[in-house]
């Protein structure tokens, strides 16, 4: 099974502030604020930050990942209009994904104040 920490373990240069020699002092992201449902899209994103952005700049990082409003949130120490554009294209994405198994789904009210992302049989 497929876990958050895997994914910053797979790109340390997004989530960790690193010291001098490569080693890991700081992990930026504490906790992924969302479901598992959203692990390949998030790791899509990631894998496109780091080869078009990450690599260039070491300064940029992920602050936070998260749901909002029923949509995926990820946010950076540092805007570019690249990892702008590529963070909009999963962001409206993930409304077409159910965050807890990753089947194409749409958007629940599920109760009155909280709003999800189910597929049929998650709802």
């Amino acid at each position: 099974m497929k876990d958050w920490q895997e994914l910053i373990d797979k790109y340390p240069e997004l989530f960790y502030i690193l010291g001098e020699k490569g080693e890991r002092l700081q992990l930026l992201v504490y906790t992924m604020e969302c479901g598992f449902g959203w692990y390949d899209l998030i790791e899509t994103v990631c894998s496109r930050l780091w080869s078009e952005v990450g690599e260039k700049d070491p300064e940029f990082k992920i602050d936070q990942i998260k749901e909002k409003f029923g949509g995926l949130r990820i946010y950076t120490t540092k805007d570019t209009v690249v990892s702008e554009a590529i963070i909009s294209f999963a962001e409206a994405h993930s409304f077409k994904v159910c965050e807890s198994c990753g089947a194409p789904g749409g958007v629940k009210d599920k109760k009155a104040y909280w709003i999800k992302v189910r597929c049929p049989e998650c709802t």
